[in-house]
């Protein structure tokens, strides 16, 4: 059996939901034969976010990790199909620090690319009328 770990965020600033964890959790409920889902809610800190995940990942061991997060002007699903190793905040986070173009691991790649096929993703999320 697949396991997928799922994060989305708890809520920040001054929305009273975040729409990455609603969604997390509706994955989840939906279910997928063959595949089982863990579901862990990451603080919106850039100091605690790290080692929250890194926990989920040393109990869960999964097979892939689809992380979830809230942009606000968005209205539709967006997929990112690379990670870039910098913080950077004009408002901050939940802890109240703000970060100015920080690397997260300073002698690390400055990106990270996905190995999902994002193409196919995007079709089959239309597919379904997501």
């Amino acid at each position: 059996m697949l396991k997928v770990l799922v994060t989305g965020f708890e809520p920040f600033g001054t929305y009273i939901e975040n729409s990455s964890w609603a969604t997390a959790q509706q994955v989840v409920a939906q279910g997928v034969i063959g595949v089982e889902f863990f579901l862990k809610i990451m603080p919106v800190s850039f100091q605690r976010v790290v080692a929250e995940l890194r926990t989920a990942v040393d109990e869960v061991k999964p097979d892939l990790i689809l992380m979830l997060g809230q942009a606000a002007l968005s209205n539709k699903i967006r997929l990112e199909r690379i990670a870039i190793n910098l913080m950077d905040s004009k408002k901050g986070d939940n802890d109240g620090w703000v970060p100015d173009e920080e690397p997260i691991y300073p002698d690390e790649s400055a990106a990270l690319f996905t190995n999902v096929p994002i193409k196919e993703l995007r079709a089959a999320i239309e597919e379904q009328g997501i």
